[in-house]
């Protein structure tokens, strides 16, 4: 076996049991979805969102409704072979760098990983998997982004909202997981 793919396989992934759902919510014809009161008592926190709305509404996240400038993200995503790079300081994690914004007819998809959550000495890290299908080989996207919460407080509430006019279609759906671990 080679030397890579010994360090692949040697790598596991989660156990069996080490994601516990927290609550889902339906977006459908809403533009605003909150979980709040999280409980403190998970590692790790992971968003699971797909959703299809308005031309230009992108999803947006706030923490602890915070709007002030603390969100410091960044990313990479590729489009019909062509790549970009996108960065910002700002009052929101702009969750998937507005890759086009949403679209009432073709869906996206997007991973949200909240890094220590609950610890109250580091600020906090996120970091998100996205990609859509537009049925066009100029506008698919895949991508990955970070952001770093410029705060200590542990997070108790997470806001998903759309930046720009329009609401969630029907079908569109958030969930919130919380990751049991050392």
């Amino acid at each position: 076996m080679s030397p890579i793919l010994g360090i692949v396989s040697s790598r596991r992934g989660a156990p069996p049991g080490a994601f516990e759902s927290i609550a889902t919510a339906s977006l459908s014809g809403v533009n605003t979805a909150t979980f709040s009161s999280i409980p403190a008592t998970y590692k790790h926190l992971q968003i699971r969102y797909h959703g299809l709305s308005a031309s230009g509404a992108t999803p947006n996240l706030e923490l602890n409704g915070d709007t002030g400038s603390n969100y410091r993200y960044h990313g990479l995503y590729g489009s019909a072979g062509a790549v970009a790079a996108g960065g910002s300081l700002n009052t929101y994690y702009n969750i998937d760098l507005g890759n086009y914004g949403g679209s009432s007819i073709y869906p996206e998809v997007i991973i949200i990983d909240l890094i220590d959550y609950a610890s109250t000495t580091k600020l906090k890290t996120l970091r998100s998997f996205f990609g859509n299908d537009r049925n066009s080989a100029s506008l698919n996207d895949v991508g990955l982004s970070s952001c770093l919460w410029l705060d200590t407080t542990a997070i108790n509430e997470i806001r998903i909202y759309t930046s720009g006019a329009g609401n969630w279609s029907a079908g569109a759906t958030v969930a919130l997981y919380g990751i049991k671990g050392a």
